[in-house]
């Protein structure tokens, strides 16, 4: 892979991958799709691997399949996973460890972008994928109601994404 599509050097990673069992299982699905409404394919989140409440880190899985419905035209004979699927896997990753860490009663509110800030895609994704999505808490303002995120992707030990999502409690 090349050094990025910015041509700015990688970032360190958000947490350390050694120490994450990639088949192991810190959410399980029902507690998954009850803190996310998104479904079919815009179900973005295939497992949480870690889960570290003291570190305030959550580590979640996604494989892109070669004939995943956005393959076709994204790039015709040569499909490149979309930023934009990797920004909203991203987005979902933050929602699930901000319910995940919360002492508010937001698990069962929607949680919708208010913003991204400083995102870099540094490299591309090739389907067949897998993915790996990392998210630290960040600032929680506005009475628990808003939320800030660096995350990133990460893919064959490469920062790919990387950016913070603002979420919103609404």
């Amino acid at each position: 892979m090349t050094e990025g599509v910015t041509g700015a050097r990688p970032k360190r990673m958000i947490y350390d991958l050694e120490r994450v069992d990639p088949e192991g299982s810190a959410l399980d699905l029902d507690t998954i799709h009850r803190f996310l409404p998104q479904r079919h394919e815009f179900a973005m989140v295939d497992r949480v691997c870690h889960l570290d409440r003291e570190e305030r880190v959550i580590v979640a899985i996604k494989d892109f399949g070669a004939e995943d419905w956005w393959t076709k035209g994204h790039f015709p004979g040569r499909p490149l996973v979309p930023g934009v699927l990797l920004t909203e896997a991203s987005a979902q990753v933050a929602t699930l460890l901000w319910k995940a860490l919360s002492t508010l009663e937001i698990a069962d509110r929607t949680v919708v972008f208010g913003g991204l800030e400083r995102v870099r895609f540094r490299g591309q994704v090739v389907p067949p994928a897998r993915v790996f999505f990392l998210a630290r808490e960040g600032r929680i303002s506005g009475g628990g109601r808003m939320a800030r995120f660096p995350t990133q992707a990460i893919h064959d030990g490469r920062v790919v994404y990387e950016g913070e999502i603002i979420g919103v409690c609404i």
